[in-house]
């Protein structure tokens, strides 16, 4: 059902909760009010420049890691990727730099030209994170695993996502030919380079049997 009146520009503008959308190169496109209002930045200063540009952190440090991880699967995937737990600190106005927490979502949208874009929700969790501190001072156990549990998934995601580079890798080098289908139109997901080469490098890659 469409709503002549409905300005989903302006929904997306007004939205509550932060959101901003990246391009398969993590450029930012796009992003909300309440997504500048948490980042404590201007529209002008962040709109096409890359994510890790806008808001730099220390090379190779756990925080870029595991957010450029997260982004790298939701692109590579197709799929929502998680961040439950995510530290990293951000550039205030004054300058100074604040330690903050965040949980993050990454879903990966399909545009008409069939460009992947990532539509990240970010939430600042520092309050909370901080409460975990808090909670072990007072024993409050219940709060203080939660949190720890958070913190442990996120570590595993990142675990996880080198050991499946690693088997990637090991598919893509392989010498026999080999492709990867989904879906119940068999659309390509993965095909190693023996495959790419035998099919004359075609563009396959999120493609259906029928149409590449």
């Amino acid at each position: 059902m469409k709503d002549a009146q409905l300005d989903f520009g302006q929904i997306f503008d007004l939205a509550p909760n932060p959101y901003v959308i990246l391009d398969d190169q993590f450029v930012i496109i796009g992003m909300n009010e309440a997504y500048l209002q948490v980042t404590m930045r201007r529209r002008d200063d962040i709109v096409g420049r890359n994510m890790f540009d806008a808001f730099p952190s220390e090379e190779g440090s756990q925080s870029q890691e595991m957010l450029r991880r997260s982004l790298e699967r939701a692109i590579s995937t197709s799929d929502v990727d998680v961040l439950p737990l995510i530290p990293y600190p951000i550039a205030q106005p004054d300058g100074t730099i604040a330690e903050r927490f965040w949980s993050a979502t990454h879903t990966p949208i399909r545009a008409g030209n069939g460009r992947l874009y990532i539509l990240q929700h970010t939430v600042d969790v520092t309050e909370l994170t901080k409460l975990r501190e808090v909670a072990k001072e007072q024993d409050l156990q219940v709060e203080s695993d939660i949190l720890d549990r958070a913190g442990r998934v996120a570590g595993q995601n990142l675990v996880l996502s080198k050991e499946r580079e690693y088997l990637r890798a090991l598919f893509a080098q392989a010498p026999s030919f080999m492709a990867v289908l989904r879906g119940k139109t068999h659309v390509f997901d993965l095909a190693n380079e023996a495959y790419l080469e035998v099919t004359g490098r075609r563009d396959i890659l999120g493609k259906p049997v029928a149409d590449a």
